[in-house]
């Protein structure tokens, strides 16, 4: 789910050469309203056929991750330099996406490591 315009989401896909890796995306087209209201992530989580509480969200922005709290999601905040209170939001605060694997978010989900 990403705030962005499809033809955005078409060139990072396509380019990135990811598209396998998303069963679904949804992007401002499908929603009325923007981040930090929770539809775009609460769309997300209904076309996957998942309960919002069996979804984690990953996030760069202070809008998103209040969105993916609202949705009732976890999330995990990369590269965000928003209020610490935003932040604790977030299972976890990390750089960027080196290294995050399924088995460190399950880690994050877990409460084995902030």
């Amino acid at each position: 789910a990403t705030s962005g315009p499809p033809e955005n989401v078409a060139f990072v896909l396509k380019n990135l050469e990811i598209s396998r890796f998303f069963d679904v995306t949804v992007d401002d087209s499908m929603v009325i309203e923007g981040k930090p209201d929770p539809r775009i992530f609460l769309e997300a989580s209904r076309l996957l056929g998942l309960p919002p509480g069996n979804c984690v969200v990953l996030e760069d922005s202070v809008h998103g991750l209040e969105a993916a709290g609202r949705a009732g999601m976890k999330a995990i905040c990369i590269n965000h330099t928003g209020p610490e209170s935003v932040r604790q939001l977030a299972l976890a605060c990390l750089n960027d996406f080196t290294g995050l694997k399924a088995g460190k978010i399950k880690e994050f989900i877990n409460g084995k490591q902030k």
